[in-house]
């Protein structure tokens, strides 16, 4: 029930297929054929019509921000001239009117049951054409005569209507512009508003914001009078300008209901008409009582600014930065049960164990090393990882380096005799001389894995470079080299240049050695 009357407040009504849709959210069943029968009685609160159509962009700018600047506009004006009468404040708007007489209010007609629905019509005009009438009213009764504007074509004339009417204007389409808006403000309002003022207080005239009201000329002309124009806010006029909100409501309805007669009594409406068909109808409509009444019921004459409650500004929620929603919702919703963050129960394997204790040892340091990878096309010696280059780089202690480096071979021909053929390449003690007379069948030279290699943190970390794993906890193989590998590659690329002899050292305590800084310090020594 809630949730119904909070999406009608809203402008977002619910149908009957939208109820049962909720009802199934809600409770998981799907409703029966007659459920909504049963929910009204239960429930003669509800009530069904048919809704009005609001542009959206008039729901949105109807808020309470727009409201209560236009009211102080309007108090602060009432408090500059406290003796205003009411023949100086006018309201003036343009409508536009079809031939065919609209189609937007349908009402029921009576048939005889024998009448299949699918047969039963009602003759209306299809012509779409219009004029635009410029009225302007007062709460004091008055009402300046309309005037006409028509598409480009012939002007009819009116002898009988002279008196009646103020002026009959073409433009293109039919519709105003900034040069018909100034002629009608200069030649028509200005003479007609002065001769009916009663004080000296400047005259009020409040309109739209339509460009035709915004030309340098208007503009002119208001301060050469002495005119207070003052603007409603935009999308707003359906609710505060006295003409929109009943006199053109009733003139529509009861113009609609003049083409209709002119169909049944086979009158045309056309160019040299519609004007004297329209002075017949809607003239009399605007009675002294109903001006003064529009005035007061939209908060202008008199001053009512209190006149629109939260009920008039919900469309305006559907619009807004802020969660609206039924009263009834509760302000806390239950939701599940956290997740238990106790890990102890959890097993890991000897590879996971290896790398979670990297990771968390590589923690403090992640912050000042980022992490870094590449694809191996693009590896370059001389860009090496800046924890490499670095003067300052930790040194790396001997429990945290591999148990075994794998030996590299490349395939050579030839015979070691001594060792004194053997040539140092990394560390002048702890070497180990081999000797062979067959063919070496080398094994390939792969890179190291990335937990093989240094994690963020500069340090090697713990071997699992031959591990078997797959899956998430698989290894990471880097397209990088360690500084042993890579002095390893350029003793082995120097020694097959300059000998036949085939000269292999590996590094048995690598915490004896100096620590290459860099690639390039290590190309330099070997050179």
């Amino acid at each position: 029930m809630d949730w119904i009357g909070h999406q009608a407040g809203v402008a977002k009504p619910l149908d009957r297929d939208s109820i049962q849709s909720l009802v199934f959210n809600i409770s998981g069943i799907v409703p029966g054929s007659k459920w909504i029968y049963w929910f009204e009685q239960h429930h003669p609160e509800i009530h069904v019509s048919w809704p009005g159509n609001l542009d959206p962009k008039c729901a949105h700018n109807f808020n309470p921000t727009n409201i209560t600047h236009f009211y102080k506009l309007l108090k602060d004006m009432y408090n500059a001239h406290p003796n205003l009468p009411p023949e100086h404040i006018w309201n003036m708007d343009e409508k536009g009117v079809q031939f065919g007489g609209g189609c937007k209010h349908s009402k029921k007609y009576y048939h005889l049951q024998t009448l299949k629905k699918c047969k039963f019509y009602h003759v209306r005009l299809d012509n779409l054409e219009l004029i635009t009438v410029i009225e302007c009213i007062s709460p004091s009764g008055l009402s300046v005569p309309p005037s006409f504007i028509l598409s480009s074509g012939p002007i009819p004339s009116f002898p009988d209507l002279s008196s009646k009417i103020a002026v009959i204007m073409t433009s293109p389409n039919g519709w105003t512009n900034n040069e018909i808006g100034t002629a009608w403000f200069t030649k028509t309002f200005i003479p007609f508003a002065n001769s009916h003022k009663v004080s000296d207080e400047p005259i009020i005239l409040l309109l739209n914001g339509h460009n035709s009201h915004k030309s340098d000329e208007f503009h002119g002309a208001v301060f050469q009078h002495n005119i207070i124009v003052i603007v409603f806010p935009s999308k707003c006029t359906h609710k505060l300008q006295p003409l929109d909100v009943i006199v053109f409501t009733q003139t529509q309805r009861h113009w609609s209901n003049h083409c209709d007669n002119c169909i049944i009594h086979h009158v045309k409406i056309d160019h040299y008409n519609i004007i004297q068909e329209y002075m017949e109808v809607c003239p009399r409509l605007m009675t002294p009582e109903l001006m003064c009444s529009v005035f007061s019921t939209t908060g202008i004459f008199l001053f009512n600014n209190t006149l629109f409650t939260d009920n008039n500004f919900a469309p305006a929620k559907s619009f807004s930065y802020m969660m609206h929603i039924s009263e009834s919702f509760p302000a806390e919703v239950p939701s599940s049960p956290p997740a238990a963050s106790d890990a102890s129960n959890f097993k890991m394997s000897g590879n996971e164990s290896n790398t979670a204790e990297s990771i968390a040892a590589d923690a403090p340091a992640a912050q000042s090393y980022p992490s870094w990878e590449t694809d191996s096309d693009d590896f370059d010696y001389k860009l090496a990882p800046s924890h490499l280059t670095s003067p300052t780089a930790p040194t790396t202690p001997v429990e945290a380096l591999p148990s075994q480096l794998p030996v590299p071979a490349v395939p050579v021909t030839g015979t070691i005799t001594s060792s004194s053929q053997l040539v140092p390449t990394m560390l002048a003690t702890s070497t180990i001389s081999a000797s062979c007379s067959s063919p070496i069948t080398p094994l390939v030279l792969t890179p190291f894995t990335m937990s093989h290699y240094v994690g963020t943190s500069g340090l090697p970390r713990p071997s699992d470079a031959f591990s078997e794993d797959v899956g998430p906890h698989a290894t990471h193989v880097s397209p990088y080299y360690t500084c042993s590998q890579a002095s390893q590659m350029v003793s082995l690329s120097l020694s097959l240049r300059s000998s036949p002899t085939l000269s292999i050292s590996i590094a048995l305590d690598p915490t004896q050695a100096p620590q290459p800084q860099s690639v390039e310090e290590l190309l330099s020594e070997n050179h």
